[in-house]
């Protein structure tokens, strides 16, 4: 899985999740930017953890800076397993 591949699924995930069209969503800013509450964190966990085949702490989304940071981590995550 390549960065960009994981960063347009976290964006797909994001956009349904907050039913918003995916061009107003930019890689290079973080949840917090998008109004993301605590049960849009676990609908967005969940949906990823669907997409991806991992287990996604909601720790790792708030220590991600951007959504960039995110799908690195991600990415890291899937090499790993």
């Amino acid at each position: 899985m390549t960065k960009e591949s994981a960063i347009e699924l976290i964006k797909e995930a994001l956009s349904a999740v907050l039913n918003r069209p995916i061009s107003e969503i930019d890689s290079s800013q973080g949840l917090e930017s998008y109004g993301v509450d605590s049960l849009c964190m676990v609908e967005l966990v969940a949906a990823l953890e669907n997409k991806f085949g991992l287990h996604i702490f909601p720790e790792e989304f708030l220590g991600a800076s951007s959504i960039e940071k995110l799908a690195d981590a991600i990415v890291k995550e899937k090499g790993e397993s």
